[in-house]
């Protein structure tokens, strides 16, 4: 494969010099290959695409001046200032009462929780189980059917799940992926819990149980949009037929919808060894395998909607498959990676397959840019497509070299996305990653932090609140995704602490749109999602 022409990275990164490179070839050095430098095979794409979509990706999403080392990330205070009091707030926005929320917040906290689970994992920290316990509790409490008032989907009846109303045109409705974003990391805290007896303690009489049961009687409610087959070891779950009035009716599930609740399900049955679900979990992922492309360097590309029938794992160039963008194909491996962790379908090989296709597909320019596409393509899906890499990292366990490439991303372009980056990072860096005398030579405190704004999506107007840990020149700027500038919100010095600023959008037509924030030298960016 043509690596990009390391020119092309030089000029439009100039200032990659100094503590900038010194950062950098500490990362390559410690991978033993510099990130996007495979055994790929010829480049089907085009030079100057190429370097056109790094150009955009420079726009989008930095770079960072000066570079933030990776150690930033690593540091356990800049994975606690999203507890306490920001994780109260965030909970108390999910327990809100009164009128319909439209958005559901509940749907948001999922990789809060994954990441306490992890930080409690990686540190044995107590406290991250206590946050965790009452993230939980909060979740559980907010069911639709629990809420006071309840919450109606669109048909006016109540549900044990948590619905969302941004994405219909005729009011709330259930997702799969939904429920199995939310199930997931509450049965894996349960099974944490279950591991100790002290950690058990921490419940109130019987609400260990209680909290098993209202999880899987969500997941439950979805058993009417399970299918058996196409093939006799295979399962999926499909659109409602009544799915939003749409052509997508009785059509299976994206991939990554798939994977989201086949976590999910493996993980209840984990936990209780709940039979159907451990069948259910070994069909699906059989299912998804068997609607894999091969690339003949060894990669894995899919589509976004897998076929109903099965491919049987025909080989395709990288060029002849319309694949699934870079950001759900985060979600999407999460389910093959867990079932290969406990010998189930997928095993090391395929994980190899998917590491190729960090290395060979969307990472391959190296540097930090990821392409929006996870087949490389630079033409059809932008940087905008880029956004939460980190569930990449549990790929580095079978190929290392996954990690640089992904923590480049991290290092030269995002401070921080949030509490699930900074737990992933740090559970799979390796442990020489940055030596402790570089470290202490390119640390440095965070100057500011742009929070999830709210809602998002939304319809008209949009709260977006930053907080700054020092007086800086900020920029607060929307961008539309082929990276023209839209609207200026702030232009101004401001003092340390929380600001908020909003958007109205009134006359922009709906789809995607970033947030950045610029504070002194630093940047950060965040996806906005305007719905009318």
């Amino acid at each position: 494969m043509k690596i990009i022409n390391r020119s092309i990275i030089n000029s439009t990164f100039p200032s990659l010099t100094g503590r900038r490179t010194l950062a950098w070839l500490v990362l390559i050095a410690t991978s033993g290959e510099a990130a996007g430098a495979a055994d790929c095979g010829d480049s089907v794409w085009d030079a100057d695409d190429d370097e056109r979509y790094v150009a955009r990706f420079h726009e989008h999403h930095g770079p960072i001046e000066p570079v933030a080392p990776l150690a930033t990330y690593l540091e356990i205070r800049n994975y606690d200032r999203f507890n306490g009091a920001v994780l109260d707030d965030r909970l108390a926005l999910v327990a809100r009462s009164g009128a319909d929320q439209g958005w559901s917040p509940t749907v948001g906290v999922d990789s809060w929780s994954v990441s306490l689970n992890e930080m409690y994992r990686h540190t044995g920290d107590r406290r991250y189980f206590d946050e965790n316990l009452k993230l939980v509790r909060v979740v559980i409490n907010n069911r639709d059917d629990r809420r006071v008032p309840q919450e109606q989907l669109w048909n006016g009846s109540v549900v044990p799940l948590w619905s969302d109303g941004t994405y219909s045109s005729r009011g709330r409705e259930t997702y799969v992926l939904h429920t199995g974003l939310i199930a997931y990391p509450i049965f894996d805290f349960l099974l944490l819990a279950r591991e100790d007896p002290d950690l058990l303690a921490a419940f109130d009489p019987s609400e260990y149980d209680h909290i098993i049961a209202a999880v899987q009687e969500a997941v439950a409610f979805h058993d009417a949009e399970w299918v058996d087959g196409p093939g006799p070891s295979e399962g999926y779950y499909h659109h409602p037929p009544d799915y939003q009035d749409s052509n997508y009716a009785a059509v299976p599930v994206p991939f990554n919808w798939l994977s989201a609740m086949g976590r999910a399900l493996w993980t209840s049955h984990l936990l209780t060894g709940d039979p159907e679900h451990k069948d259910r979990a070994i069909r699906l992922a059989h299912y998804c395998k068997n609607r894999l492309h091969p690339t003949p360097d060894g990669a894995y590309i899919w589509e976004y909607y897998l076929p109903r029938e099965s491919i049987r794992h025909q080989s395709k160039q990288w060029n002849e498959v319309f694949s699934e963008d870079t950001g759900h194909a985060a979600l999407s491996l999460t389910f093959p990676i867990l079932m290969a962790d406990h010998g189930q379908v997928f095993d090391a090989s395929d994980m190899m397959r998917f590491g190729q296709t960090v290395r060979c597909g969307f990472g391959r320019l190296g540097g930090g840019v990821l392409l929006g596409e996870i087949n490389g393509d630079p033409t059809r899906f932008g940087p905008a497509q880029v956004s939460v890499m980190t569930p990449f990292l549990r790929l580095a366990p079978y190929v290392p070299e996954v990690f640089p490439i992904i923590a480049a991303y991290y290092t030269y372009f995002i401070d921080s996305e949030g509490p699930l980056e900074g737990a992933l990072l740090r559970r799979f860096a390796p442990a020489a990653t940055v030596p402790t005398a570089v470290r202490e030579e390119l640390a440095r405190p965070l100057v500011a932090a742009l929070a999830q704004p709210y809602p998002n999506p939304f319809n008209s107007s949009v709260q977006i609140e930053y907080s700054l840990a020092i007086a800086a020149a900020v920029r607060l700027e929307i961008f539309d995704v082929s990276g023209q500038r839209l609207r200026t919100l702030v232009n101004a010095q401001q003092t340390p602490g929380m600001h908020r600023a909003y958007w109205d959008a009134d006359g922009v037509a709906a789809g995607p749109y970033i947030v950045r924030l610029r504070a002194g030298e630093r940047s950060q960016t965040r996806k906005l999602m305007l719905l009318k």
